[in-house]
Order: C-alpha cells, then structure tokens, then sequence
C-alpha cells in the first residue's frame, strides 16, 4: 500500500511525503517543489524529496550520502 499528501501554497511552493506499506526496503519520502513563473507563460520548476530506503540510507554516515531525488524542469 502507498499513501501520499502534498499540500500546495499559492500554487508556488509545494511539500510533499509519502509512505509505503509491506515493502522489503522502502518506507517513507519527504520533499517540496517550486514552481517559479519566468516571462509570459514560462516556468520553472524544481522538486527534491529524500527517501529512506533501508539498508541502502543505512550504509552511510552521512546525509548527502543517502537517497535523494532532483528534477529540474521548464514549461511554457
């Protein structure tokens, strides 16, 4: 099972988490997102979320060392 919640402020900023049910290794995932209006209907967007993922966020001391997801993206 998955379940997930992302609450949106002004349609500008975004934050976001999410859990998994009855998996082996993943759990949970945290995250935001932004959405920035550029000139006319261009924008830009970018998203980050960390995930814990058992033993894969266990095997190292540090935070940069762990899962993490970036998208970069543009609309217009």
């Amino acid at each position: 099972m998955n379940l997930g919640t992302e609450y949106g402020w002004h349609d500008r900023i975004f934050l976001r988490a999410g859990g998994k049910f009855g998996y082996d290794e993943e759990s949970f995932s945290l995250g935001f997102g932004l959405l920035i209006p550029l000139s006319g209907n261009t924008r830009f967007r970018f998203d980050y979320a960390y995930s814990y993922w058992g033993q894969l966020t266990e095997a190292t001391d540090t935070f940069w060392g762990q899962p993490h997801r970036f998208a970069v993206g543009f609309a217009w």
